[in-house]
């Protein structure tokens, strides 16, 4: 019997572009900024 390739090595990994990480990242501070109003006062 042969064994069928397993689907999950099979997929390939994509890795984030460099844009799609700084998108990420700026909105990971934004919400945080959001989440917390009284930061806004330090700046």
């Amino acid at each position: 019997m042969v064994d069928a390739p397993n689907p999950v090595q099979a997929v390939p990994q994509v890795q984030d572009s460099a844009l799609r990480v700084r998108m990420r990242r700026g909105w990971e501070l934004a919400s945080g900024v959001l989440a917390n109003p009284t930061t806004l006062a330090g700046w």
